[in-house]
């Protein structure tokens, strides 16, 4: 199967974005996420009817911004009218509260509904750190059916330090996560490589916190760049620098950091299928090899999406960390 992501910014703002779904759903290997914060859904109902008509796999929304579990629970129960009065009612200075209103409106909008699935991005940031499981459990009580997948917020490709603050409650998360795994009532995302990374990560560095708090935030952890099969989940996003003022999307490389290994001088659909496979293969390492700026690394579980994209771009040092959790829960 091909598992296509469409995100952004937001992208139900395209104006071609019902065009583009469409046109996926006409293949029949193609898995369709969407991900968007759920306010053109709440506010334009011939928008919403239209998705319903030929809907993605799933639509992801943002849980970052819920206060606590007891904000979820309470939204939760609220009608759809007084949601988006409330909704209404936030200043557009806060954003993030207003994301909060429009996630939950979606979710309650699609409850029941065979297609799209729910999936709930949760990024794990100093504010919230204490409160993830709690926000798990709500909005897994709240929405049955639904995915929740948390992450930590990244800083590294930014050129910027982790600021994750409690690292303990982080690292307990971690555990929670792993042990998750073993556990089919807990609907959160299966990626139990990803969280022995974090969770290496958390034992090499735990007597540095700047240096974990770092790690955790992308850097040393992982790099798409740094050998061969690290690389392969392809993003055609903006170009590098400047060049996207003159010449739009459609560039391969990478969707946060354009300053690394985004070829600017061609765009995806005037590239053969060779071109774009020795990109994956070698193209982005080389271009990395070249940059005076080299990214210093993510933690982003799309991008280290299955064992052989983890493995390949994790960085030296948590590797033999890495392999006794591996041998310890996985067994080889």
């Amino acid at each position: 199967m091909i598992e296509v992501n469409l995100f952004g910014g937001n992208p139900e703002m395209h104006s071609e974005i019902i065009t583009i779904i469409a046109e996926l759903r006409r293949r029949s290997d193609v898995v369709i996420n969407f991900t968007t914060t759920g306010r053109r859904l709440m506010r334009d109902h011939s928008f919403a009817e239209q998705i319903m008509e030929t809907p993605p796999d799933i639509i992801a929304l943002s849980a970052d911004d819920f206060e606590d579990a007891e904000q979820i629970y309470r939204l939760h129960t609220m009608p759809l009218e007084a949601l988006y009065t409330e909704w209404k009612s936030i200043p557009w200075t806060h954003g993030q509260r207003q994301k909060a209103i429009e996630a939950i409106y979606t979710a309650r909008l699609l409850a029941g509904k065979a297609q799209p699935a729910v999936l709930f991005n949760l990024v794990i940031h100093s504010a919230n750190v204490n409160r993830v499981v709690s926000i798990v459990t709500a909005l897994a009580e709240s929405f049955p059916g639904c995915r929740i997948n948390p992450f930590p917020s990244q800083t590294a490709f930014m050129y910027q330090p982790g600021d994750m603050g409690d690292l303990a409650s982080f690292e307990r998360i971690v555990d929670w996560m792993i042990a998750a795994h073993h556990d089919q009532t807990l609907p959160v995302t299966r990626r139990l490589h990803y969280w022995l990374a974090l969770k290496a990560a958390c034992q090499v560095n735990r007597s540095n916190p700047s240096m974990l708090a770092d790690a955790v935030g992308g850097a040393p952890f992982w790099q798409c760049y740094k050998s061969f099969g690290a690389n392969r989940y392809l993003q055609i996003g903006k170009s590098s620098g400047t060049h996207h003022k003159t010449i739009g999307g459609g560039h391969l490389g990478c969707f946060w950091n354009d300053e690394t290994i985004t070829r600017s001088d061609v765009q995806v659909w005037d590239m053969t299928s060779r071109e774009v496979t020795d990109f994956l293969r070698e193209g982005a390492t080389a271009l990395a090899a070249n940059s005076s700026k080299a990214c210093p690394g993510c933690a982003f579980p799309r991008l280290l999406f299955d064992v052989l994209s983890t493995e390949a771009g994790l960085a030296n040092d948590l590797i033999p960390a890495y392999l006794k959790l591996r041998q310890s829960h996985v067994g080889y």
